[in-house]
């Protein structure tokens, strides 16, 4: 997934600087009718920078370089912790189950912009299962920043405003991580937060069995 979309990203941002390449020299103004590229670009100042963070994304492409400082992935991180959760959270239970013609729908719908790069975003969310999508995020993100994993479990499937409420909450301290969801049905109420598997336990089910290792400890 992670080297689908950063190739469709690379391959607009050339395509833009291609008609453009003056790119860099530009005001704000004029950057920011190309949002997508102008987010791409946000680090880098100079020709040198650009040539070389597209080498460094090249060789991340073929598995030769770890992509570790590179500002063209680090945005392609940015957009992963920032703006994928947002559409992301929208597709609920309802729209795995659905048809494909209706999921089409729902992704146009929610994404109109017309990219290689939103193309291939689609085509994964149609394709991909949440997990699978998630995972592979986390793999790109411990790689790029080495960022903690963040796993939510609850009994039931967190509704969108819950979970915008706890990607808010883990942010603050995690701003490099995306928070995986996951249901485990074994909790009875609550939900249970894990930061790189240590668990900080927030369920009615942990609760309980701290219960039971007070009452062993008192017989």
């Amino acid at each position: 997934m992670i080297t689908d979309l950063t190739a469709a990203a690379l391959y607009d941002l050339v395509g833009v600087l291609k008609q453009h390449p003056d790119f860099l020299q530009k005001s704000e103004d004029e950057k920011a009718t190309f949002p997508a590229v102008a987010g791409m670009l946000k680090d880098i100042s100079t020709q040198d920078e650009l040539l070389e963070a597209l080498a460094g994304a090249s060789a991340f492409l073929k598995g030769s370089e770890s992509g570790v400082g590179n500002p063209l992935l680090q945005a392609m991180a940015r957009f992963f912790t920032l703006d994928f959760p947002t559409l992301f959270d929208q597709l609920d239970k309802s729209f795995y189950y659905s048809t494909r013609a209706d999921q089409e729908k729902t992704l146009n719908d929610m994404i109109p912009e017309k990219s290689a790069f939103y193309d291939a975003l689609k085509n994964h969310l149609l394709v991909g299962s949440p997990q699978e999508l998630t995972e592979s995020i986390i793999e790109f993100l411990q790689n790029i920043y080495e960022s903690p994993r963040l796993l939510v479990q609850s009994s039931t499937e967190c509704d969108r405003a819950t979970k915008t409420e706890i990607r808010g909450h883990f942010a603050q301290q995690y701003a490099q991580s995306i928070v995986q969801f996951s249901v485990n049905t074994q909790l009875i109420g609550g939900i249970r937060f894990f930061v790189d598997g240590q668990v900080d336990d927030h369920s009615w089910f942990g609760r309980i069995q701290d219960i039971k290792r007070l009452e062993t400890l008192v017989s």
